[in-house]
């Protein structure tokens, strides 16, 4: 590995100090990682830095990266904890999942319980916790937003084609992970207290106060409001896409009161949008049907912890 990191330039931030002092990473000005961040849907569209960035993107389309560092830095000291035992808990959760997948002969992607995880650092008090983790694997690549190819051998140019999502089976919470144990957003945490940004466009932010409800269990309420954002979020494509056939149906519906364009391929078109308008119903319906029982979880669960302290 190239030694490429001196004293003015950081492979880990030791404190938020370093946040408001950084210039570069890893060789790459902050303005040339922020252009990476920003998200890119189509990758033709970038023909030079393509494999350094990501379709939902690591950071919002005007987002700071230094800003975001900062208010992550402080959100994680506001919890008691820091970016690195956040990341050893996460680490540690992925290589058990891995261990117990090897232990039961399952296949690669297949969805592994740990009944009793427990951090390391969690006091003996502390009720072990039962999660659920999945795993997917894509084809390609995802090449780290600070990969410098002018620096070959840099600890930093790493590329995972995995990703996790962890979920916590009392309360519903989860998160979607990018990389494995060791590259992707573990190594962003543990370096840098980067928990990538985008919210609420970018699946694979992870807020940390969510991170920090499953893995230790208390679910401060800023915790369960990001979690109920996220799940009605999930409704929004549903909505739109059934606001788009009503209004597509109307129209339809005009035009077949016009005398001159009510022929046979108008009133298949009505057709298939009344069928669609029906499915979509049913489709919205379920799935806000799934964030209430998703919803009523949670609070179960909130309940639960809130009736142990009463005692």
């Amino acid at each position: 590995m190239g030694n490429w990191f001196t004293k003015n330039e950081l492979d880990r931030f030791p404190d938020v100090s370093a946040v408001d002092s950084v210039r570069s990473i890893n060789g790459l000005s902050l303005d040339a990682i922020e252009r990476r961040g920003r998200p890119l849907p189509d990758r033709t569209e970038d023909g030079g830095e393509w494999r350094f960035r990501a379709a939902t993107g690591f950071l919002g389309p005007d987002e700071s990266l230094t800003g975001l560092l900062r208010r992550d830095w402080h959100a994680v000291a506001e919890l008691g904890t820091s970016h690195t035992r956040l990341a050893a808990d996460l680490r540690s959760i992925i290589r058990c999942a891995e261990d117990a997948r090897a232990a039961q002969h399952l296949g690669p992607m297949s969805d592994v319980e740990l009944r009793a995880w427990r951090s390391d650092a969690a006091p003996t008090s502390q009720p072990a916790r039962r999660l659920l983790v999945s795993r997917q694997i894509a084809n390609g690549y995802q090449y780290s937003v600070f990969f410098n190819e002018q620096r070959p051998g840099s600890v930093l140019n790493t590329q995972w084609k995995e990703e996790y999502r962890i979920q916590c089976v009392s309360s519903g919470l989860q998160v979607c992970v990018a990389g494995n144990a060791d590259v992707g957003l573990v190594d962003y945490i543990d370096r840098f207290g980067f928990y990538e940004g985008g919210a609420p466009g970018n699946e694979y932010r992870v807020e940390p106060s969510l991170l920090h409800a499953i893995i230790t269990g208390r679910i401060m309420p800023k915790a369960a409001i990001l979690w109920e954002q996220q799940l009605r979020r999930r409704l929004l494509p549903l909505e739109a896409d059934l606001r788009e056939c009503l209004a597509a149906l109307d129209d339809a519906h005009q035009r077949n009161r016009n005398e001159a364009d009510n022929g046979p391929h108008l009133v298949q078109d009505i057709d298939f949008l009344r069928d669609r308008r029906q499915h979509l119903t049913a489709s919205l319906e379920h799935a806000r049907g799934e964030v209430e029982q998703q919803l009523s979880r949670l609070r179960t669960h909130v309940s639960r912890i809130v009736s142990c302290i009463d005692r």
